[in-house]
Formats: structure tokens, sequence, C-alpha cells
């Protein structure tokens, strides 16, 4: 989506949001995407003034603007922002959401983009869309505007409505990648999901695999995923439950370090 209401946004070559600009004003971000789940690093002006600096652990922790002001995240168990705290510990900032993370109410000055699900680098932009890096979400309409380019899965009937967000159960799933599901608790030592390009990072209990932009026409188009054999394509039940062609870029999570290291 390259703009929505007052809103215009551009993309890297990598799919990332590098820019956003309303009425004239532009923000532009620097992005590491080499890690699991890609990162803004920098907000600057259309200028290339530095505006702010984001600091990460295990997800994100918080934030120095330039004039030096620093603020610590806390969150919920989904990776929501509850508070925001300064370098004196005092609260600057709460935040509560309703179920589907609609913001019901934020008390503060603070304007910041990490709200609802911000830990694992979800962006609420002002006309009140949710950035989840593949798709745009729309609390109200507790949807997501665009459509998935994972199709259903006939065992999970709840997949095959591909605008739902996380099957209509978002008390215990969350999709910071907007591709799928992953649980809020379990998943790694900080709770967050888990996103890899080459198929081998595996935390506690999740293992996600990333799709390529190569491999979007094909998903499209009912073909599954194309192995180097003609005569062979994987489908994505096949690749969540680990048969031997399984090692493709199709996003999915498992459970077994020998189907992740596969």
């Amino acid at each position: 989506m390259v703009k929505a209401g007052k809103l215009k946004y551009r993309y890297n070559p990598q799919g990332d949001r590098i820019e956003l600009a309303q009425r004239g004003q532009v923000t532009r971000y620097v992005i590491d995407d080499a890690h699991e789940l890609s990162r803004v690093l920098m907000e600057m002006d259309g200028e290339g003034n530095v505006k702010s600096r984001y600091i990460y652990g295990l997800g994100l922790i918080g934030r120095e603007d330039a004039d030096g002001t620093y603020l610590s995240y806390h969150y919920d168990l989904r990776g929501s922002t509850t508070l925001l705290t300064d370098e004196q510990y005092r609260v600057t900032d709460r935040y509560t959401y309703g179920l589907y993370g609609e913001l019901e109410q934020h008390e503060g000055l603070t304007q910041q983009p990490f709200a609802y699900n911000g830990r694992d680098g979800v962006m609420t932009d002002v006309n009140g869309l949710y950035y989840m890096r593949a798709r745009y979400y729309d609390p109200k309409l507790k949807r997501f505007l665009n459509r998935d380019v994972i199709r259903g899965e006939i065992q999970d009937g709840q997949t095959f409505n591909r605008y739902a967000y996380v099957n209509g159960n978002p008390a215990s799933y969350i999709d910071p990648l907007g591709l799928m599901k992953c649980e809020t608790e379990g998943t790694g030592t900080s709770g967050k999901p888990t996103k890899n390009l080459g198929a081998d990072t595996l935390q506690e209990n999740l293992v996600q695999r990333g799709v390529t932009p190569s491999e979007v026409k094909s998903i499209e188009a009912g073909n599954g995923i194309q192995k180097s054999s003609p005569a062979h394509k994987t489908t994505p039940t096949q690749h969540v439950g680990g048969t031997k062609h399984s090692r493709d870029p199709w996003t999915s999570t498992t459970r077994n370090s020998d189907t992740a290291n596969y």
C-alpha cells in the first residue's frame, strides 16, 4: 500500500517501509532488515536530521530523541507498550488496548509509533492503521486491509478468510509479520516470534522461515513453492509438517528441532 488517506508510504526493494509523508512532513526510517524481525533504528526528517534513535535487546527496549530524552518501554504479554518511563523511572505515558489491539486510552504527551505489539516492531500510524510489515491492519475493522499472500489450509477453516487477524483469536496470538499468527507466549526467551531467511534459527518453541518476494506470484497462483526439481513443488501443509522436501522459504512454524534444522 502506497497511500492511506493523507499518508503516503515508500518502501525499499526488500519491502521494508522507509518513508512516511503527510502534508509535506516527511519521516524517513533507517531499517535493520538483517535481524529476525526488521527493526527501525532511526527516524529522520526530510532533510536527514535524526529525530529519534531506537535501542533493542530482546525486542525494543528504549527510545532516545534528538534532545537527549531517553524513554524505556514496558510491555504486556502480547508485547504491547503499556508504559513509558524516563531515566528517573517516572511514568510519562500509559497505554490501554482492546482485545483486537484498538488503542482505548493514551495518557501522556509522547508521540511515538510503537504501541500495540510495539516490542516486535508493529507501528501505529497517525491514521490509526497498524503497519505489520507485509500488510496493514485496521483495529477498528478488526481485519487486514490487504489480502494475505498465503492461502488457507483445508485443516484450518479460519485461514481461508485471508483478511482475518490471527484467525479471530487475538487473545492468544499476534502477527507482527502480517503473514500468519504466532503465539504470544512461549515463543522464545522474550516471548517474541522469530523471522529467519535461512530456515535454521531456533528458539525455545518457535521457528519461522521467511517468504521471499520471488515466491509471491507462485503462491498467489496456487502453485506452491517450486523446488530445484521441476517434478516437485512444496505445499504449505507439507512444509509445516516437515516433509523431506520442506527446505523452502515459506513462512511457517515448528517445535521440532530436527525439522527446523533440516
